[in-house]
């Protein structure tokens, strides 16, 4: 039906150079196409770097820069241009690969708060190229893994800090059997059966609670309405906002047992594509900057 609709607005001319801008104009709107830019990953026998995005390690591997365009399929759209591009380095070895996405950003967000948001990023894989799936959450029957990693998610961890904590500072109450400082209601192994009843998220075992969710969650697509949690959380990362910048090291096996995960062990190359979230100019969910298809990664020997 596409097709028939866009020689409708050509008209019948055959020329080659019209069937090629066709083609590539089709290829730009199922968001199946590869760009001709490519990240090299540089081979370390130590492994990748994936918790010290300051590692001297990822210097030593090449730059790509990539341009980031505001997501516009589905909505809610980002309506305004929020990051620009992405500089790109990539390292695996010892059955990982790891990538270190830099971005400029002025503000740093990370406030653990429903009315405001945080700044994030995130790297998707297709499981399977033939046929290559939309490089845009996939399709029905051609998924795609992303790794996503949160701001908000990893000062939780690493402050310690709890919603509570953050958005009620005065807060007192008397009716709990412990002194909710003592826990702060943040994760707490010697919290009794009895104790967690008054801390419900902890008493279902939430793997979403603020201060438990790790920083990379590792998620599966099938189009926009289908996203779901791999059971098994093989994602890695840390990032470091300084001087205006984000520098964020996202890492995974490259192999491992999740039908999930997409098979990354013994290949030359395989697409990536890429996306960045500015919290505080509101981008959330699908108001996000994403790259213009996918992006081949080679695998440096």
């Amino acid at each position: 039906m596409r097709s028939i609709l866009w020689v409708l607005l050509v008209g019948c001319a055959g020329a080659r150079p019209m069937e090629m801008a066709s083609q590539e104009k089709s290829d730009a709107q199922d968001g199946r196409r590869i760009l001709s830019i490519e990240v090299v990953s540089r081979y370390r026998s130590e492994g990748v770097p994936w918790s010290d995005p300051d590692h001297a390690a990822w210097e030593d591997a090449p730059v790509t820069t990539v341009k980031l365009i505001p997501q516009q399929v589905q909505e809610p759209k980002l309506a305004v241009a929020s990051i620009g591009e992405l500089r790109i380095r990539s390292l695996h070895g010892q059955n990982w690969i790891g990538f270190l996405l830099e971005w400029e950003d002025s503000t740093f967000s990370a406030t653990l708060r429903s009315d405001r948001f945080g700044d994030g990023a995130a790297v998707e894989f297709p499981l399977a190229v033939e046929p290559l799936p939309d490089y845009r959450m996939g399709d029905e029957g051609r998924p795609v893994q992303l790794l996503l990693w949160r701001a908000e998610r990893q000062r939780a961890v690493e402050e310690k800090i709890s919603f509570l904590e953050e958005n009620y500072p005065n807060a007192w109450c008397d009716g709990y059997p412990f002194e909710p400082t003592a826990v702060g209601f943040l994760p707490d192994p010697a919290m009794t059966a009895e104790q967690k009843i008054y801390v419900a998220s902890q008493a279902a075992e939430n793997p979403f609670r603020i201060g438990v969710a790790p920083p990379v969650e590792d998620l599966g697509a099938q189009t926009w309405n289908e996203l779901t949690r791999h059971r098994s959380q093989d994602g890695r990362g840390r990032g470091v906002w300084a001087d205006g910048r984000w520098r964020v090291a996202i890492a995974r096996p490259l192999a491992t047992s999740d039908p999930e995960d997409a098979l990354l062990a013994g290949r030359e190359s395989w697409p990536v594509a890429f996306a960045a979230w500015d919290g505080g100019r509101e981008n959330v969910g699908p108001r996000k900057m994403v790259t213009e298809g996918w992006i081949r990664v080679r695998f440096q020997r």
